[in-house]
Parts: structure tokens; C-alpha cells; sequence
């Protein structure tokens, strides 16, 4: 028998969250526009340099091995298998799985499109790996972040115990960052572009999340009726 106070009481904390999750989207979108006016008038070229030329003393054979087996894990399709992974098992396959593998799909659309629109070049300067169109926003940044933006948000509305919830959120936020240093050691993109591709990234997963709430909100409760 379903209780109508607790029915009532989850459909505002759904409805709160909905309007949490409109703002983050809002919010990164923003954010991710004023860097593509600050990058179109030629404002972050400066420092786009001078963040290159303080990593690229650290260009080693041993070093850039191991960027470009950090940009490999990057790849869109080894998110979408870890996303597949997660669908194998009943407990993630819900609220990990299908939204992950979404937002890796939705991260990689948006992200060509991006591309496509604003048609920003890649850096002019040493390539350690190789690269075909425009560089922002980085893919790889945009992708990982919806990626990991996605399962972080529903790990911590999960039963983990809090310590693996801040253990997976820290190494996720550091696996990141150290995705975006491999993509700008590498010499394929400026730190704009891996910075546009996290807002891109965070956007698309609040969307995400926004779209699966309102998937527990209209269509399961019609399903749960009949």
C-alpha cells in the first residue's frame, strides 16, 4: 500500500532536485560560453601558452608513454564499455549503466557538434600523438566528465558507505584532471579546450540525470499503476 505522505514527501525532494540539476546545466552552459567568447577574441591565447611551456619541459619518452595510455582509457568507447559492464548487473544497471552509457553517447554528440559550430584549431606547437579536426572543446575532457559526473551523482544517493563514496569521488575527480594534463602534455589541445570540455561535460550530465528523474517521476509511476 503506498503511503501518501512519503509518495508526497519523495515528489518534492524529486522536484528540488530537478530544479538543482536545471541550474548546474544552466550554470555550465554559461560558464561554457563566456570561454568560448574569451578564446574567439584571442584573450586566453596567452595563457593557453604559458601553461604549455611549464608542462613541456616534462616531455619524456617514459612520461608521454604513459599520457598516451591515459588517453586511450579516455576514449569514448572505453567509457562506453565500462558503461556496458555496469548494465551486466541488476544493481548498477538502472542508475549506472543506462545513464552512464547515455551520457557518454550524449558527451561525444555534443562535443563534435561543439566542434563543428565553433571551429576552434588545435595549438600550433609539438604533437606527441596524432589527431584529425578542431580542438574545442576537448572530447576527451567532455566525454570523462559526463561520464564520471553521472556516476558520481547517483554513487552518493546510493547505500555505499559515505568513505567509498569520498574515496571514488576524489580519484575520479583526479582521474580528470589527469586526463586534461595528458591531452595538454600531448600537444593536441590547449588547456581551454580541456577546461570547455569539463563545463560541456557536467552540463550534459545534469541533463542526463535530469532526464532520468523525469523518467521515475511520470513513466514509472503509470507502469507501477497497471
Amino acid at each position: 500500500m503506498v503511503n501518501p505522505t512519503k509518495d508526497a514527501s519523495r515528489k518534492v525532494d524529486l522536484v528540488r532536485g530537478q530544479k538543482g540539476l536545471l541550474i548546474t546545466v544552466g550554470v555550465a552552459v554559461i560558464l561554457f560560453f563566456i570561454l568560448v567568447i574569451f578564446v574567439k577574441a584571442g584573450t586566453a591565447a596567452n595563457l593557453n601558452r604559458e601553461i604549455y611551456h611549464s608542462i613541456s619541459p616534462l616531455i619524456h619518452s617514459g612520461l608521454t608513454s604513459v599520457m598516451k595510455a591515459v588517453s586511450f582509457l579516455a576514449e569514448w568507447y572505453v567509457w562506453l564499455v565500462l558503461a556496458a559492464v555496469l548494465c551486466v548487473f541488476a544493481k548498477t544497471r538502472g542508475n549506472f549503466g543506462w545513464t552512464t552509457g547515455f551520457a557518454t553517447l550524449a558527451g561525444g554528440a555534443v562535443a563534435t557538434i561543439a566542434k563543428d559550430l565553433f571551429q576552434i584549431a588545435r595549438p600550433h606547437i609539438l604533437w606527441l600523438t596524432q589527431e584529425t579536426g578542431y580542438g574545442f572543446p576537448s572530447g576527451h575532457a567532455t566525454i570523462s566528465a559526463a561520464f564520471v559526473a553521472t556516476f558520481l551523482y547517483f554513487l552518493w544517493r546510493s547505500k555505499v558507505k559515505k568513505g567509498w563514496k569520498i574515496f571514488a569521488t576524489v580519484l575520479g575527480i583526479l582521474w580528470l584532471l589527469t586526463i586534461g594534463f595528458s591531452r595538454i602534455y600531448l600537444g593536441v589541445h590547449n588547456p581551454t579546450d580541456v577546461l570547455g570540455g569539463y563545463f560541456a561535460g557536467v552540463a550534459v550530465a545534469a541533463a542526463t540525470i535530469f532526464l532520468k528523474t523525469i523518467f521515475q517521476v511520470v513513466v514509472r509511476p503509470k507502469s507501477s499503476r497497471k
